[in-house]
């Protein structure tokens, strides 16, 4: 299994600051995280300009601590542009 039903949290870097540590709440699946499932969130925050690192994580509690995550897109809905960091693990 390569899903995890721990809490999953992401910290978004930019060039104007960072988002602090965010939980990913509200997917629009109804169940997130799912081996070879895409999930979408959105995250709230203050314009961070070009972004240059995630930094992504979850709390380890629950099944599923083999989570594999392949790449994060952020689309920057004030640019509209999109960035992908590339995980594979």
């Amino acid at each position: 299994n390569a899903g995890t039903e721990a809490d999953v949290y992401i910290s978004v870097y930019g060039e104007r600051g960072d988002t602090g540590s965010r939980q990913l709440l509200r997917s629009q699946k109804s169940k997130k995280f799912l081996k070879g499932q895409t999930d979408i969130f959105a995250v709230e925050a203050v314009h961070l300009g070009c972004l240059y690192k995630i930094v992504i994580g979850h709390n380890g509690l629950g099944s599923g601590n083999g989570w594999f995550l392949d790449k994060v897109v952020i689309k920057d809905p004030v640019t509209d542009v999109d960035y992908t960091f590339l995980c594979h693990r």
